[in-house]
């Protein structure tokens, strides 16, 4: 079905986080101006949505989310007349739903046949004298990594399945996986990947499935189709395994983005810089209706060949952030955030930890005591206030890496301890691992993409302060990625 359409080679997502990347693609603006910039924030209560232009221009509106992050939470169902949680999901196979934290066998339900079923049941549902906006968010492929059967029937005594059991049972501490720091997380990258492979298939026969039974209820007639995701999978890229999120390498950032449809070129690939952003101008130009304010811009040119001549557009610059580190005993990151109800700042050898909710001040010795059990914020009252003077630097979730890429180069900014960033610049084409600085080779465009990106980055503001959702920090804790 892709085939069919026009494949953008080069998009991304503003942020590889699951909620500020669908409310980006969803409002055509950046996380900073919908208000979502953590997985689980909700965007804010004057934004307009896609589905909610679409329901006012006369669409019946449906969608199923297999993502308790993308729901009605984060007011991601506004504008939609039906709409399927994962909760629902979970309520409505419980018992037959294979998943996390049961027991029904891989023989069971999967999430993606779910998400299918549903799917096809709210578009035969609809009035077929409307047209129908369908959105349909699978939640695999995801860590852990279980497809069902028989998909991971050939994987048995996979070792991925040990360090899930390692996880879960706290053998291994979240920090110890997502830096890959004992050799369990580290020998089963191979495996890890052979399972995450098997899910991208599983879901890929169900999306086939998903468009055959749309085809069947002649809902593909005139039908524009768009095929993305929310984010990509770090396995080992840029030190981060297992996860998404923490830094902003291509592995996580970059995201499969393609139209097909009326109007639409077939058969044809764009190299050019794309975003999520970008989506809903788009789509409101291809459907003839009224186009809204938004930070992305229309790719109607660069999809119809018609009007292809000078369409890609080679200095256009795109634009993202990290989001925070979960885990409090992962030292990569120079902070880590609020989800297991303390924030962290490390150094070279300590670690200074603040209760979000009580203010206690906690010290640790990292290369002594990893997992961080041992305080010693009385014993060091130096070693305290260096840190506590760089916590004041950088307030919870602020210490985020930022990037700014252009189809060939990307800009990116990591936080230092003392404070501001270093910039390294990396030659995509020639470097895609990004791992060679050639800032110095490229002195004018290095300093053309840190001036574009500081101005974007004027606009933020500060990090808003949020209550924890408990439900999705439960989430968070059998994934292993809080205590």
């Amino acid at each position: 079905m892709i085939a069919q359409g026009t494949r953008f080679t080069q998009a991304i997502a503003p942020m590889p986080r699951t909620t500020p990347a669908f409310a980006t693609m969803f409002t055509g603006l950046w996380p900073h101006e919908h208000g979502s910039r953590e997985v689980g924030d909700a965007i804010g209560p004057d934004v307009t949505t896609f589905a909610s232009i679409l329901s006012q221009a006369g669409y019946t509106t449906a969608a199923v989310s297999a993502n308790n992050s993308a729901g009605p939470k984060q007011a991601l169902d506004r504008g939609f007349q039906s709409f399927i949680s994962g909760d629902d999901l979970k309520e409505r196979y419980a018992g037959r739903l294979y998943r996390d934290r049961t027991n029904v066998p891989p023989s069971g339900v999967g999430w993606g046949e779910a998400t299918t079923d549903e799917a096809l049941r709210l578009a035969a549902a609809a009035s077929t004298d409307q047209p129908l906006l369908l959105w349909t968010l699978y939640f695999d492929p995801h860590f852990f990594y279980r497809p069902p059967s028989p998909w991971q029937d050939d994987l048995a005594g996979n070792s991925c399945f040990a360090l899930y059991d390692a996880l879960m049972t706290g053998k291994v501490s979240c920090g110890e996986v997502l830096d890959a720091r004992v050799p369990l997380a580290a020998d089963a990258l191979d495996d890890c990947r052979e399972l995450y492979r098997t899910e991208v298939e599983y879901t890929d026969a169900q999306i086939g499935r998903l468009l055959e039974g749309l085809e069947e209820l002649g809902r593909l007639d005139n039908a524009i189709i768009v095929f993305t995701a929310d984010h990509g999978e770090n396995l080992g890229e840029g030190g981060l395994h297992y996860e998404h999120g923490e830094n902003v390498h291509d592995a996580g950032l970059r995201v499969p983005l393609a139209f097909v449809g009326p109007g639409v070129a077939e058969g044809r690939t764009d190299d050019g810089a794309v975003g999520l952003i970008d989506v809903m101008p788009t789509l409101l130009e291809q459907l003839g209706l009224e186009a809204r304010p938004t930070s992305g811009v229309d790719l109607g040119p660069r999809l119809d060949l018609e009007r292809r001549d000078g369409a890609t557009d080679t200095r256009r610059a795109l634009f993202a952030e990290s989001a925070s580190g979960f885990c409090g005993d992962s030292h990569r990151l120079l902070t880590t955030g609020r989800m297991e109800g303390r924030s962290c700042i490390r150094n070279d050898g300590h670690a200074y930890c603040v209760d979000s909710q009580t203010g206690a001040q906690t010290l640790f010795d990292i290369r002594s005591d990893p997992r961080m059990r041992v305080d010693l914020a009385a014993s060091k009252p130096d070693i305290v206030a260096e840190l506590e003077e760089a916590f004041a630097r950088w307030p919870p979730e602020t210490a985020r890496e930022r990037t700014v890429r252009t189809p060939h180069y990307k800009l990116v900014q990591r936080p230092l301890f003392e404070g501001g960033y270093h910039s390294e610049l990396y030659d995509l084409r020639a470097d895609p691992e990004e791992a060679m600085d050639v800032s110095a080779q490229h002195a004018e465009l290095a300093t053309r993409l840190g001036a574009l990106i500081e101005e974007w980055a004027a606009g933020m503001g500060p990090m808003q302060q949020r209550e924890l959702d408990e439900e999705l920090l439960e989430d968070l804790r059998a994934l292993g990625y809080v205590e």
